[in-house]
């Protein structure tokens, strides 16, 4: 039979947010799906789903050849999950965004998907707000940073790093050559940090946009870092 338009967007896009799914609900979704090429996009975001969850789901990961979007936001899992998603998603050639936001997966969590950045070649955009990553992860994404030539966005809002991971992450901006969009909002890495950031961007020609929102710019009443992002202004 054929398959109206409509609905063949349906299918590609597995909406399934904030279902109240739990573990038992992804693990039944796993064992329905079969090895497919149309789903393009599956949102699990805000289930309840734990590691053991997470586990479970991602055995149909191998399974889909087209998804190239997968956001697993608010279900509060944490390392464990994170191996079984890499795990899973190793051998992918398609996925370009993940999205993991407000999940325990802290340092731990952080060098898991670093490990993984190092090497991968197609992942272009990455989610990690609210994830408790602390100044040992960054350290991890940084050294990732170095390695990787595909993802164009991170995206670090409301952690808990500080001045000292983001002096690091600012020497990798000098060498990264892929990514766009950095976003640090909700982090009060203080006015040295983003002094630092600033100063190495002026080597860097490929990030575009750098969101600072509510970073502690002018702690202390201290204006280096503003010297810092206004030298990058040329008028």
């Amino acid at each position: 039979h054929c398959i109206s338009s409509a609905a063949s967007d349906v299918y590609k896009r597995q909406e399934l947010r904030n279902l109240s799914l739990y573990d038992d609900g992804a693990w039944a979704l796993a064992s329905y799906i079969n090895r497919n090429s149309f789903i393009q996009m599956i949102d699990l975001s805000y289930n309840n789903i734990s590691d053991d969850g997470i586990q479970g789901f991602c055995g149909c990961l191998p399974l889909l050849d087209a998804l190239h979007t997968l956001k697993l936001n608010g279900n509060g899992f944490g390392v464990d999950a994170c191996r079984y998603l890499i795990d899973n998603l190793e051998s992918s050639t398609t996925l370009t965004t993940l999205e993991l936001a407000n999940n325990r997966i802290g340092d731990d969590g952080t060098e898991v998907l670093s490990r993984f950045l190092r090497h991968n070649e197609y992942l272009q955009t990455l989610y990690l707000d609210t994830c408790l990553v602390g100044d040992d992860g960054i350290d991890c994404l940084q050294d990732a940073l170095l390695y990787n030539r595909r993802l164009s966005k991170l995206s670090l809002m409301c952690n808990r790093f500080t001045v000292k991971s983001m002096m690091k992450l600012g020497r990798a901006l000098q060498f990264n050559a892929s990514l766009e969009t950095l976003v640090l909002s909700h982090n009060p890495i203080g006015p040295e940090a983003v002094n630092c950031i600033g100063s190495s961007l002026l080597v860097n020609d490929t990030l575009k946009v750098l969101e600072l929102a509510d970073v502690a710019l002018l702690a202390q009443h201290s204006s280096f870092g503003l010297h810092g992002i206004l030298s990058l202004i040329h008028i």
